[in-house]
């Protein structure tokens, strides 16, 4: 037993993180050590120390070890098969000292369960088995105990897992350390920041796959409780040069194969990306073009394509945007595409010039860059240099342009790497009271290749081993200084000769000779070579000067270098090109010229640059890196990890000897151990110690009167640790092993509970002590005053409101035997007393608050607010009730002879007078006055009521009025007026009793019951035959949480008998619960949608579902009907529930803003729930709601709202194939038709044509066939969502039940729905709920829709599911709105209040707000004929010959026609007539009857395509920015000649019959990433993508306008000529003039601008520029008329003339053009 105990006791966590070991002390029995629930006993069989010699898991405890020795010690550990030793698991880790090595396994292991990470950090430091986790707890608690940083520095070879143990120690530092949402947050960046780092800063090397190329230095902060609160990314060394070239058989970075393999075909084609192979970058010139070794294998199967999605969910995951993520891919893929740029030799004067060889691929680089071609071919082959004051431009030969081209590029991916560690440090900032920190550093290993393959070591494998010595040589001083403080201290102590790393660090960073600063002065001159540059550093360092440098025997470009790891030979060849590493100043302002915001951050305005001035080398810039890392090491607490790679093939379960015992040298693992075994592993200051472990003695606790040096000598005796094991210095005590020191630790925490629980308990007794002594303090008070004598009084604080302030004001409330008392909390003196006998009532509102009244005409009136009024009310009713029973039993028969007496009595002064007594005046219970059986029969009333007069002075009349207010926060308000109290409370009288909120959507919500229709089922039979249960109360698809809050589907039953939980797949029950062994459901207060069913003898079940409330209330009803009892509901923020071995778990709620759903996150107690902040509302339902067929319950889109019901919109009630429907059918009427898409079962979409006649509904396909016809008397009712989608479900129960969806969704719906109440007169169901159950073809079981909230996505996306489908909506899209037109305008709402603003003349929107207008449309006057003067004999004569007499609009338009290609077309309206006219010849193509045209379709976007159907022949698709014209032309002629109206059908997919039996289906899609508006063909159907952003200039129109020399007269006669960006051609006369009128909109702030004209002939230019004032952005149009100019005449050619409006930096915002002839 008390072996139990002491196991259990050492489980207990530290102070730093209770809250996360709350699970750590259970005693729990399982069979299975990897369970998580594994008991204290198994999980410390599994971790226990080792001792054996030959597994030994501290090798500093060993003597004069080998090498060979150590690496044997590792291999037995690594291939551990002893089921004594660790329960035969593998050991990974082993401890040196407190240092920890750690073999890679290369293989997924459960040494990181969270239950793992409990049991380490409820132990102390290194007292179990080893693991990352003990030197992570160890760093955190020295932290924490010393106020002093720490830095764990992670060494190793490349490949030996230095990133994940970094990722390891991360994880644990934060779980330990995790305090709310906000450490949630940095933690989950933190986390998600590795895989974006690795991707852009990885790459695959002869020896790693995923080899780290840069460094980085995270230091996380905690504040001084030791909560997480920020944390600092430092990143330095990255290996910039591997983006241009890489060694055969390695790669580049991985993000550019994973964009080249991952992206879609939308994102390849808009980066023009296409094989990995195509890009030398990624070949290094045609090196690695080996498939085997441009792919890599990341994690079991994981791919570049797969890796890259992983990828994008980190970035979104660490804070970055997706539109910033398509910045950073899109500069990706210009850095691929300036890889392929070429150059080639040209002679210009003489001198070797270059040009490019390949232009396309320099746009397309430029065009993802963002930058003018121009502009990047120039700063490429031209160079800027200064030569005294003046600056020259030089031509560059191809060479140049090369390493101009290599030097923009490292330059670009190296800025944008810095930037994405900014952008995920902003994210995770340090915050300003961080006290304390802990720095992780993870550089790249110790690199040689001439060991492994041919290969030569360059400068990269110089610069990398020179990280690793100067990281060594911090170790050696810090082993040195260990040495050093033994002699100082006069501890018995054999110094250890160190290696010297000193010599080699100075043949490389010395000044002025060393390698670097020789490589800088070499690389200086224009003509350094490798060559020259050897012979220097032989001169410098050869000839057995040092010895750590080796000069090569042979000639050539080596050199050896001895490291403190071993001897490595370099080759310095190409070394001098490697250094350079020079950018230019043309092209920095190239790049600074971009219009991508990203590459501007890139190259910031503010960022100096000085031509001429010399730039650091790759070696200046190394340098200064190391320089800076080291810095942040030095005042730290160092621990270590030393990683090694077991094997070079990365294979799990295999063992290298060699190779292994290699890197125990190079680590220097073994003269680390003969340190340790002559040294000490801790020490501390003698008042330090003594004051942390003066618990330990009862002679030094709690006062030490002696030297420390005494009490610490005390201490050690009283713990009983052997003079052998420790040593005292001058100042300080020297522990020898870890054992000690856990001795020590662990006294502490005893001493500490034991105290703790000491204290606890004498509070409690002074509590329970008080509590005593003031209730017999307040029973002496009322016998002394009132002659009141009572052993048990119930007595509450309330607050008495004083009616004359409202101040609410403490008091205690008394419910005694005979009255009511309101005392002094602090001096128990009675203030009130209100006898029973002049109680009248008790008044109280039915709202959510507090407040009662106790009613005593007699007396006065008391307003009391208690926290549980129900409870104290019911305790004076109670006392009331008692109090009267006594005086009926001891009335005499005589008192009743006098009843009538007594009755006159009741109202006289006497009694009024017994009824107010004082304090002065005491009465016993034989003084009351004899009452009648009426009055002794009564109960005390309850007035329940919002409004009440009420006597706060027996002479004064007040009224207290109860208000609603839905809009209040949280409270109840009291408020003074000369009437009396006015207090306001939120109401609450929901299912719940005001102890939840509820959802606004959960109080409009119908309940349906059997959504999933089982009450005629199969499975319901069943049920039947083996339950008896008969009838279906409730079914619907919930989520269930299982022992690990993993969420599963499940079929929730609820009968009148029971509750079953049952599989959807296949039907399987998986449990039955009577109602009679349901003991109660607790739910949280928020708006989440989770529930627990508790059942006393078995398990509990958690829930989450939208129907919760409709669940509970027919579980509620379902209970008493069952048992005749009430079920009892409970709201706890933290609910505990039993799993299935009978362990507690607690599911914790609490509501985060900003989270877009509820997240569940499993924790070592059980589980933590988020919920989203949502609006919430009482059930009084009298408030406004948009009263539409949904009820309020879905958002709304705004042209949803404000639609026109067109019904016909396939234009087919009169049409061959309806009149074949109605013949076979029957139906006689057409009440909608229109295009859908069907859903089939395998979530595959079809297109169909849905018809609803006065009958049946009917799905149609594309030829008109009838697939399926449903009469309504077939349909049960439609499931749709809350959300701004377009699916509905039709539920069909005798057949099978369809999914569509459509734009014109509530269209169809209210067709439907009216027409079955008109036939069936049965309302049809209409379910809006957010997952939605529908049956599949032939009973095939069900199918569940999940629809999500998702702000990412553009439109609706739906994802298939193993039980149905997933759909993702985003509820912001622009242009919507919901039902209850909530505040914030959409894009299509801000545009009609700018219709609304404009003046009255101008309101003139035939579209009703339907549509998105143009800002230019808007203005526009109607001119009705824009075609030049040339023209009008021509139409006049076509008019004249058709008999049509008046031109209503004449203008150019692009036509569509049926191979979807562009035509110009000439079209004029007549009033009998549209002709369409082939502009080239001015031919009649076809002329259109007015009477033939059936309506007109075109989409909701701020488009200029629209269709007019012509149901005789075939449709014509045009695309005008007059649209808006036309059609309100074409109205009014048809209106004119027809006598109906024209047809506008406005929806964003409409049917178009370009001639033939096809038709074709046109989909409107906004696409504000498009260039501009644009149609493209797309599966024989056609898709419009529309750019509905507007320029900062919009022209809306030019025209010019021709005056005469002639006269006035003339003048008139010449109509104004529209003109276009594009040129047309104007005939004009010679001796005319012309005026330019501009008119065009501002949407954003300009100055300082102008036209420029140009006038060109053959032999002739004129230029005029006029200066125009400042333009800000409003709603009017600037209309600009430019002064009168002379007709040109030229005979040789026509004359162009360009007007633009130029900004002061060139750049121009609007062009007009037009060419003329002079006749």
């Amino acid at each position: 037993m008390s072996t139990t105990t002491d196991q259990q006791t050492s489980l207990t966590p530290t102070n730093s993180s209770v809250s996360l070991l709350s699970n750590a002390t259970e005693a729990t029995t399982v069979t299975n050590i990897d369970d998580d629930n594994a008991s204290e006993f198994q999980l410390y069989q599994l971790y226990k120390r080792n001792f054996e010699n030959n597994t030994i898991d501290d090798v500093s405890l060993l003597k004069h070890v080998s090498d060979e020795e150590l690496t044997k010690i590792l291999k037995n550990r690594f291939f551990n098969k002893n089921p004594e030793t660790n329960g035969g698991t593998e050991q990974f880790y082993t401890y040196l000292g407190p240092t920890i090595i750690a073999v890679n396994p290369y293989k997924k292991t459960k040494l990181y369960k969270n239950y793992v990470k409990t049991f380490y950090h409820a132990k102390q430091p290194y007292e179990i088995a080893p693991h990352l986790y003990s030197l992570a707890e160890d760093a955190y608690r020295s932290m924490l105990e010393t106020g002093r940083g720490q830095t764990v520095i992670v060494s190793g070879e490349s490949g030996s897992g230095k990133t994940e143990s970094c990722k390891i120690l991360l994880e644990y530092i934060s779980a330990i350390s995790i305090s709310g949402l906000i450490t949630e947050n940095i933690k989950r960046i933190l986390i998600e920041s590795t895989p974006v780092l690795e991707a852009f800063g990885n790459a695959k090397t002869l020896r790693n796959d995923n080899s780290s190329r840069f460094g980085k230095y995270m230091d996380v902060f905690f504040n001084f409780k030791g909560q997480l609160e920020g944390a600092h990314i430092t990143t330095s060394l990255l290996e910039k040069s591997r983006c241009v070239t890489q060694r055969k058989g390695e790669r580049n970075f991985h993000i550019f194969y994973q964009l080249c393999a991952g992206a879609d075909e939308s994102m390849k084609n808009d980066l023009k990306l296409t094989d990995a192979k195509k890009f030398n970058y990624l070949t290094s010139n045609g090196l690695n073009v080996s498939q085997q070794v441009l792919s890599i294998d990341y994690d079991k199967g994981v791919n570049d394509k797969q890796q890259f999605k992983n990828t994008r969910t980190s970035m979104t995951e660490a804070g970055i945007s997706v539109v910033e993520q398509m910045e950073i891919f899109r500069v990706c893929a210009g850095i691929l595409h300036l890889g392929n740029v070429k150059f080639k030799e040209v002679l210009f004067d003489n001198k070797e010039c270059s040009e490019i060889e390949n232009k396309d691929t320099l746009r397309t680089a430029a065009f993802l860059l963002q930058v003018e071609y121009d502009v990047l071919r120039d700063a490429l082959i031209y160079r800027t240099i200064k030569v005294g004051n003046e600056l020259t431009r030089m031509t560059q030969p191809p060479s140049k342009a090369t390493y101009n081209r290599d030097a923009l590029a490292k330059s670009i991916y190296e800025r944008l790497f810095l930037w994405l560690i900014r952008r995920i440090n902003s994210a995770i900032k340090k915050p300003d009271n961080a006290k304390f920190c802990i720095g992780l550093l993870d550089i790249y290993g110790f690199e040689v290749y001439e060991k492994v393959t041919k290969e030569k070591n360059t400068l990269e494998q110089l610069n990398i081993n020179y990280v690793n010595e100067k990281i060594q040589q911090q170790i050696q001083k810090w082993l040195q200084s260990e040495q050093d403080e033994y002699i100082k201290e006069g501890i018995p102590y054999c110094p250890t000769n160190l290696r010297n790393v000193d010599e080699t660090i100075g043949i490389i960073e010395g000044k002025p000779l060393g390698i670097y600063k020789l490589l800088d002065e070499e690389s200086l001159f224009p003509n350094g070579t490798d060559e020259r540059y050897m012979k220097k550093l032989n001169d410098s360092f050869g000839g057995n000067q040092y010895d750590s440098y080796e000069q090569s025997k042979f000639a050539g470009t080596e050199f050896g270098l001895k490291h403190f790891a071993a001897k490595v030979n370099y080759d310095v060849q190409d070394w001098i090109n490697m250094n350079k590493d020079t950018v230019f100043e043309d092209i920095v302002l190239a790049m600074r010229k971009s219009k991508s915001n990203l590459v501007l951050q890139l190259f910031p305005l503010d960022e100096k640059i000085e031509f001429g001035k010399l730039q650091k080398t790759t070696s200046m810039q190394f340098s200064e890196d190391v320089g800076k890392m080291v810095g942040k090491l030095k005042g730290k607490q160092h621990h270590f990890v030393k990683c090694i790679k077991p094997n070079f093939d990365k294979k799990p379960g295999e063992f290298v000897d060699q190779l292994v015992m290699d890197q125990v040298r190079y680590l220097g693992i073994t003269e680390n151990i003969h340190i340790r075994n002559s040294g000490y592993y801790f020490k501390m200051d003698y008042d330090k110690f003594l004051d942390r472990y003066k618990l330990c003695s009862d002679a030094t606790w709690p006062r030490w009167n002696g030297s420390p040096k005494a009490g610490v000598k005390k201490i050690l005796h009283d713990m009983k640790i052997p003079k052998s094991k420790y040593a005292l210095g001058q100042t300080k005590v020297f522990l020898q092993t870890p054992v000690q020191l856990f001795a020590l630790d662990e006294k502490i925490e005893s001493r500490r509970r034991e105290m703790a629980s000491i204290i606890q308990r004498n509070f409690r007794r002074y509590k329970s002590r008080q509590k005593v002594l003031a209730e017999q303090h307040l029973q002496k008070a009322l016998l002394k005053t009132f002659g009141e004598k009572v052993d048990n009084l119930f007595q509450r604080p309330v607050n008495h409101i004083n009616f004359k302030t409202g101040e609410r004001q403490r008091k205690l409330f008394v419910v005694a035997p005979s009255a009511v008392y309101l005392v002094d909390p602090k001096t128990y003196t009675v203030l009130k007393r209100v006898p029973y006998k002049v109680v009248d009532s008790l008044k109280c509102s039915p709202l959510n608050d507090e407040i009662f009244i106790i009613s005593a005409p007699q007396l006065h009136d008391l307003v009391i607010e208690a926290d549980s009024k129900n409870e104290v009310m019911k305790a004076i009713r109670d006392a009331y009730d008692l109090f009267f029973s006594h005086i009926n039993q001891n009335n005499s028969n005589d008192a009743n002879k006098d009843t009538n007496t007594t009755n006159n009595n009741n109202n006289n002064a006497n009694n009024n007078q017994q009824g107010t007594e004082t304090p002065n005046t005491p009465k016993s219970a034989s003084t009351v006055p004899v009452l009648s059986e009426e009055v002794q029969a009564k109960t005390l009333r309850v007035d329940i009521a919002e409004e009440f007069h009420f006597s706060p002075l027996r002479s004064l009349d007040k009224s207290v009025q109860f208000v609603k207010d839905f809009e209040a926060k949280e409270g109840v308000t009291i408020e003074v007026t000369d009437e009396g109290l006015v207090i306001t409370s939120k109401p609450s009288d929901d299912v719940f009793d005001g102890m939840k909120m509820r959802r606004k959507n959960s109080f409009h919500k119908k309940f349906f019951g059997d959504y999933i229709h089982l009450a005629k089922s199969e499975l319901m039979k069943k049920i039947s035959e083996d339950y008896g249960d008969q009838e279906v109360s409730f079914s619907s698809v919930v989520a269930k949480y299982n022992k690990k809050y993993k969420k599963q589907d499940r079929i929730l039953l609820i009968t009148e008998k029971a509750i079953y939980n049952i599989d959807p797949n296949g039907y399987i029950i998986h449990r039955q619960i009577p109602m009679r062994r349901i003991k109660a459901v607790t739910v949280s207060p928020y708006t989440d949608g989770f529930f627990v069913i508790h059942t006393p003898d078995e398990y509990d079940y958690v829930f989450e579902s939208s129907k919760k409330t409709e669940i509970l209330k027919i579980l509620s009803d379902n209970y008493t009907n069952a048992t005749r009892g009430k079920m009892k509901f409970l709201v706890k923020p933290s609910i505990k529930h039993k799993m299935k071995k009978g362990t507690e778990k607690r599911l914790d709620f609490r509501e985060v803003e900003g989270i877009r759903n509820t997240i569940v996150t499993a924790t070592d107690y059980g589980a933590e729930v988020q919920v989203k902040v949502e609006e919430v509302m009482s059930n009084e339902l009298d408030t406004n709601v948009v009263q539409d067929i949904y009820q309020g319950q879905k958002l709304r889109r705004k042209e949803s709202l404000l639609k026109w019901y067109m019904g016909d919109y396939l234009h087919i009630s009169g049409s061959k194939a309806f009149e074949k429907i109605k013949k076979e059918y029957g139906d006689s009427q057409l009440l909608y038709s229109g295009l859908v898409q069907k859903i089939n079962k395998r979530y595959q979409v079809q297109d169909r044509k849905l018809l609803v006649t006065d009958q049946a509904v009917y799905n149609l396909d594309n030829d008109m066939k009838v697939k399926r016809r449903i009469q309504f008397k077939e349909i049960q009712g439609i499931s749709v969502s809350t959300m701004r989608d377009g699916f509905f479900i039709l539920r069909v129960p005798t057949e099978y039940d369809y999914l569509f969806s459509s734009s014109a969704k509530t269209e169809i719906i209210k067709a439907i729905m009216d027409q079955k109440m008109k036939v069936d007169n049965i309302a049809a169901e209409l379910q809006v709920d957010d997952k939605l159950v529908y049956t599949l073809y032939k009973g095939k079981g069900v199918k569940t829709l999940d629809f999500v909230e998702d702000f990412t996505v553009k439109s609706t996306l739906m994802i298939p599911t193993s039980t149905g489908a997933t759909i993702r909506v985003n509820n912001n899209a622009e242009g919507d709105m919901d039902a209850n037109n909530e505040n914030k305008p959409s894009e299509t709402e801000s545009k009609q209040k700018l219709i609304e603003n404009l003046p009255k003349q101008q309101i003139t929107d035939m579209y009703k707000g339907r549509k998105a207008r143009k800002k230019a449309s808007l203005h526009r006057e109607f001119m009705g004929d824009y075609l030049p003067n040339h023209y009008n004999k021509l139409i006049q004569g076509i008019l004249k010959q058709n008999g049509d007499t008046k031109v209503l609009f004449a203008g150019e338009v692009v036509k569509i026609n049926k191979n979807l290609k562009n035509q110009k077309r000439i079209m004029i309206i007549s009033d009998n007539h549209i002709y369409n006219i082939d502009p080239q010849e001015f031919k009649v193509k076809r002329i259109i009857d007015l009477d033939d045209i059936d309506g007109a379709s075109l989409s909701p976007f701020a488009d200029d395509t629209f269709c007019l159907h012509v149901p005789n022949s075939y449709d014509y698709l045009y695309d005008c920015d007059k649209k808006t014209e036309i059609l309100d032309v074409l109205q009014n002629a048809v209106l004119k000649k027809a006598q109906k109206k024209l047809p506008v059908t406005i929806a964003d997919t409409f049917s178009f019959n370009p001639g033939g039996n096809d038709l074709v289906n046109i989909n409107f899609v906004e696409d504000n990433l498009a260039g501009e508006t644009f149609i493209e063909p797309h599966n024989n159907n056609l898709v419009v993508r529309v750019n509905s952003k507007e320029p900062g200039v919009i022209l809306e129109a030019a025209y010019v306008y021709i005056t005469r020399h002639a006269s006035e007269n003339d003048k008139e006669n010449v109509k104004p000529i529209e003109i276009k960006p594009v040129p047309i051609l104007v005939k004009l006369r010679k001796r005319w003039k012309y005026k330019l009128e501009i008119r065009f909109y501002v949407n954003e702030y300009l100055s300082q601008c102008s036209f420029h004209e140009k006038i060109d002939t053959v032999g002739s230019r004129v230029e005029y520029v006029s200066q125009v004032s400042e333009l800000e952005p409003r709603e009017e149009r600037y209309v600009i008329t430019l002064p009168e100019r002379d007709v040109v005449y030229s005979l040789l050619s026509k004359t162009r003339v360009k007007c633009k409006l130029i900004d002061p930096m060139g750049k121009t915002l609007l062009a007009v053009r037009f060419i003329y002839d002079v006749r």
